[in-house]
């Protein structure tokens, strides 16, 4: 019995010391997010060697020294941790951050040598753009005979030669760089192309010929309800002098259908794409858009794949990996606990969030105690589970039995019985009672969360009825698309306070919310829907970018955004093409609120 006081002990020691570094890391964190490096540096110098956080708390300390000017100290730190830790998952960021610092010293060599281990071309690009655009010609062509391998590095070498007077060997040498990285004259982004007026192809699955076909129209609501969406946005930015032009292509769901639509040269002149919405359609769209060197969003998808390996390629929504992981990040800066369940639907999309969802929570210190996929069966199952009680008879009197019920327990009564079945009486004759309470099997005392990944109305309602068998401690992390759900209640959601990611999350209440569905109200005789929404945002995002920063707006990604947005913001990092800001809501009050970002929105 003292060996099992003595485990017992021992691990709720360990659990409060790992429950003491987790807070620690996130206090850690929470201070380098807000610009406070020299105390960020003192915490995570002292969590460098933690089992468990060292090689994240190595990181941040790296970065805290270089947002504080101490440079090299910061390449230290992370030539250390690249030593210590040859495993560790972001390596590749260390490897962008030292090659960032090494480009503002001017280390154009040691520089490029660690861009080589970024496995993503756009993140290179990036990088070879931003510090080295200007360079004398002769400096870049060394630099590429050395990592003559990098093709992003060929490029910029073919790029910047289109300036600079070359002699009869140097003609030569970026003819076989063009040969051997099949590079075209001409696609070379200029850092600032602006013009008065920017023509915009809409590529969608209209599916008709003209607008008389009115009863395909009617079929095709989603469709008609995005572009009618994105003629509002061109309309009202032409108020402010804004022009963009917009030209239709029906995809008509159609890969040889779209395969012509590209042969047209006129094409090959636009200065941004919107959609496709379809997979097939979008590969072949997306292979142009990196071929020619031409801008193009995807305004519903939330699938990286709409993006993958195309540096002109964006979506407006963030991609369902993004999605976990901001979620994961909020989960751990409000834990309390440290034990994570996740399940999830076995879909593409469902799966991909848990698994990312999984990998982020471990990093940041919790243990996954289930992982597991679900479907109507299953949940059955796991609602059984949460709700699983056991009976403990207590040997009270009558009297206790009331203290106990003023208290706030559940005790509840029956009447007794002997081991044949009789009623047990009293010395007056009355029935003897026995009082018992019903507890839950369930342990939730580590458990924070659960992070449920599925788009099923039945499934949702089934964790949502799940949690409310289980203590309230215990959050349960949904998808906004359970705000579309009619067999969820609202109050429901509110009292249990359950937390939805919400990826298209519109403020309702705004000004700029009001006015747009007027817009729409009075141009369309209909209430806008969730399509006429992302088509605005789509249009209207990308023609105020492209009107500050140029036809190439990703120029102006990293800076100030302060014009209204039907979103809660847009904002995109090195190396993404998916915007990044996530919505986590609630409901407070009877209207969803969001719980995050107000440090990196400036929103309350």
């Amino acid at each position: 019995m003292r060996i099992l006081t003595f485990l017992f002990l021992f691990i709720s020691v360990l659990s409060v010391r790992a429950q003491s570094i987790q807070q620690m890391y996130l206090g850690a964190k929470s201070l380098y997010n807000e610009g406070h490096y020299p105390e960020s540096i003192n915490l995570f110098s002292n969590l460098a060697n933690d089992p468990m956080f060292g090689a994240y708390a190595t990181f941040y300390l790296g970065l805290s020294y270089h947002k504080n000017g101490e440079n090299q100290k910061g390449l230290d730190i992370w030539k250390q941790l690249l030593i210590k830790y040859p495993n560790f998952s972001q390596s590749e960021e260390v490897h962008f951050w030292r090659s960032q610092v090494l480009f503002v010293r001017g280390d154009y060599d040691r520089a490029v040598k660690h861009a080589q281990e970024l496995s993503e071309d756009a993140t290179r690009k990036s990088l070879y753009r931003q510090w080295m655009g200007s360079l004398p010609f002769q400096l870049i062509q060394q630099l590429q005979i050395e990592y003559k391998e990098d093709n992003e590095l060929a490029r910029l070498t073919v790029g910047r030669s289109l300036t600079t007077d070359l002699s009869p060997a140097e003609e030569e040498y970026i003819d076989k760089l063009k040969d051997k990285f099949r590079i075209a004259s001409g696609t070379f982004v200029q850092d600032d192309v602006r013009k008065s007026a920017y023509s915009v192809a809409v590529f969608l699955p209209f599916l008709f010929d003209d607008l008389s076909n009115t009863d395909q129209a009617m079929k095709n609501t989603l469709v008609m309800d995005l572009y009618q969406g994105m003629v509002m946005a061109s309309s009202k930015l032409k108020e402010s002098g804004i022009r963009l032009e917009l030209s239709p292509y029906d995809t008509k769901r159609d890969v040889l259908q779209t395969e012509a639509l590209l042969q047209n040269e006129e094409l090959r002149k636009v200065d941004l794409i919107i959609g496709p919405l379809l997979p097939e359609p979008i590969s072949l769209v997306n292979d142009f858009s990196k071929t020619h060197e031409i801008n193009m969003i995807n305004p519903v998808s939330s699938n990286s794949r709409t993006v993958e390996n195309n540096p002109f390629a964006f979506q407006m929504k963030p991609s369902y990996k993004t999605m976990a992981r901001r979620a994961a990040e909020f989960v751990a800066a409000n834990a309390t606990k440290t034990e994570s369940m996740i399940y999830y639907e076995d879909k593409r999309a469902e799966k991909t969030m848990a698994n990312e969802f999984e990998r982020a929570i471990k990093e940041l210190g919790f243990v996954v105690t289930n992982f597991q996929p679900i479907d109507s069966k299953s949940a059955r199952e796991v609602l059984a589970r949460f709700s699983d009680q056991e009976e403990s008879v207590l040997n009270i009197t009558d009297k206790e039995a009331v203290r106990l019920l003023e208290n706030g327990r559940l005790i509840r009564e029956r009447q007794k019985f002997d081991a044949s079945g009789n009623l047990i009486t009293k010395a007056d004759g009355t029935p003897k009672l026995e009082y018992y309470e019903l507890n839950f099997t369930f342990d939730t005392d580590s458990l924070d969360h659960i992070f449920a990944a599925t788009r099923s109305n039945l499934l949702a309602n089934n964790f949502v009825g799940a949690i409310e068998s289980i203590p309230d401690t215990v959050r349960l992390i949904g998808l906004g698309d359970w705000l579309d759900f009619s067999m969820l209640d609202y109050r429901q959601l509110e009292r249990l306070k359950v937390n939805l990611i919400s990826s298209q999350y519109f403020d309702r209440t705004s000004d700029f919310f009001k006015e747009v569905k007027q817009m729409c109200i009075r141009e369309y005789r209909t209430v806008p829907s969730i399509y006429h929404m992302l088509g605005f945002e789509s249009v209207w995002w990308s023609g105020q970018m492209m009107n500050r920063y140029g036809k190439y707006f990703q120029n102006g990604f990293y800076k100030e955004q302060d014009f209204l947005t039907l979103f809660y913001g847009h904002k995109y990092r090195e190396g993404t093409n998916d915007n990044q800001i996530v919505p986590i809501v609630q409901f407070v009050n009877r209207e969803l609120k969001v719980l995050n970002l107000s440090d990196e929105t400036g929103k309350e």
